[in-house]
């Protein structure tokens, strides 16, 4: 792990002179200081420009406005909020949803070259049912809201896999016996017709190799400043910001690609979480509905639920995770 001074260290001059091509991997030390450095390029760009306007939509859409006195006294004027853009809103979405998913299928394949009409709609059909899978349709709604109300909605995708370790609580039932003395056999035992209930703990391990489509809130995810399309894949870096706990992070141990530090390490990391201006948008977004949120505070006693910031810093050739800004 990098001690705070390295971590803050911008490149040196070495460092500035080289370029790495896309089949060249990245040292753990110049990884850490771009992501980083980008990091806060992009955060700063995002709360110059949009931060501001993205506060401005949720006063609307809530309808929210400051309490008011009446002039010359502290008498409370009335204050009673019109939900004009939140009806607007919510009256176009069912459109948006049906004119997206209104067919049914909504989705088609159409074969090509020696492909049968039979084996696309196979393909089709296993497509549409890893869709449902992923709860597509949920994070099409939330994107589409966003864009909505924002101006901008995003969805992330791709393919998780690995062995997901579980418990289970299998129920079972056991059945009863009473004791006879047969004329022939001597004393047997044989069943009652009852069963008593017992439950055994068993840890099963299930194999994952899915897609999954996760929706971002844009508070959350910084672009490149010098993409000039609203299209992500046009951009030179995208990056999101998520809060993710310890035993999470624990488990991303034995997979290939993650070096991850010991317990205690994290323990220590999780009092240095650093609080961005996303988690005061959303402090103040809730403010609006008058309610107190603090994002950065935690919530849980349990040390297992304590969270850690993580940086996702995605190209095309590369995806780099920091810790806290500090870990790679």
């Amino acid at each position: 792990m990098a001690t705070p001074a390295e971590a803050l260290a911008p490149l040196t001059e070495q460092q500035e002179n080289i370029v790495y091509m896309p089949s060249q991997a990245w040292s753990e030390s110049f990884a850490l200081k771009v992501v980083r450095d980008d990091f806060h390029s992009a955060e700063a760009d995002r709360t110059k420009n949009h931060d501001g306007r993205w506060r401005d939509a949720m006063e609307l859409y809530l309808a929210y406005g400051p309490g008011k006195r009446w002039e010359g006294t502290k008498i409370p004027r009335a204050n009673i909020p019109i939900f004009l853009a939140f009806k607007q809103i919510e009256s176009l979405m069912p459109r948006v949803m049906s004119t997206i998913f209104g067919n049914d299928p909504w989705a088609e394949c159409d074969p090509e070259g020696d492909t049968s009409p039979e084996q696309a709609r196979v393909v089709r059909d296993f497509v549409l049912r890893q869709f449902e899978n992923t709860r597509g349709r949920e994070q099409t709604r939330k994107a589409a809201k966003s864009a909505i109300l924002f101006g901008n909605g995003i969805i992330e995708g791709g393919w998780e896999y690995g062995i997901e370790k579980k418990l289970r609580w299998m129920p079972l039932f056991v059945p009863k016996y009473r004791t006879l003395t047969h004329p022939m056999l001597g004393s047997m035992r044989i069943p009652t017709g009852e069963y008593t209930r017992k439950t055994k703990r068993i840890e099963i391990e299930d194999k994952i190799s899915r897609p999954f489509l996760r929706y971002v809130s844009l508070k959350d995810f910084y672009i490149d400043p010098n993409c000039e399309s609203p299209s992500v894949q046009d951009a030179r870096f995208a990056i999101v910001k998520r809060k993710m706990a310890i035993d999470d992070l624990l488990m991303l141990a034995d997979e290939d690609g993650f070096t991850i530090p010991s317990k205690e390490e994290l323990l220590n990391l999780v009092k240095k979480t650093p609080v961005t201006q996303s988690d005061m948008t959303k402090q103040a977004a809730e403010a609006f509905r008058d309610i107190s949120y603090n994002p950065s505070q935690e919530t849980s006693a349990d040390p297992a639920s304590q969270k850690l910031e993580i940086v996702s810093y995605s190209t095309k050739d590369r995806l780099v995770w920091l810790v806290n800004r500090e870990l790679v």
